[in-house]
């Protein structure tokens, strides 16, 4: 049933946006491998020092980014936030509360 008082557009506009979501959604989940293991154990936040781990971490940014459906990177502020990478490792692993949290932290 489609709702009286969306146009069109609206419904193409929600449609790509979860498209955008499930998309960045399967990426960072097919990749939790290569960027779970970037997170530093004491300090929470993500180190990437060798080529391999930056291009790995880019690519989680990347994905965020296309899940979250921003027209902008996030910035070092959000990654340096260990609650932010918390949240993206538990929404990667099926936690529905901390993917509505990486959502109102990237807004």
């Amino acid at each position: 049933m489609v709702r009286a008082d969306l146009d069109p557009g609206q419904i193409e506009a929600i449609a790509t946006a979860n498209m955008k979501l499930n998309a960045g959604f399967s990426e960072i989940v097919e990749s939790y491998g290569d960027w779970s293991e970037l997170i530093d154990e004491t300090s929470g936040k993500i180190e990437a020092n060798t080529a391999e781990e930056v291009a790995a971490f880019n690519s989680l940014k990347k994905s965020v980014n296309k899940m979250l459906n921003t027209s902008h990177e996030l910035s070092d502020a959000f990654w340096d936030n260990a609650e932010n990478v918390a949240n993206i490792k538990k929404a990667a692993e099926g936690d529905v509360e901390a993917l509505e949290k990486v959502q109102k932290a990237a807004a």
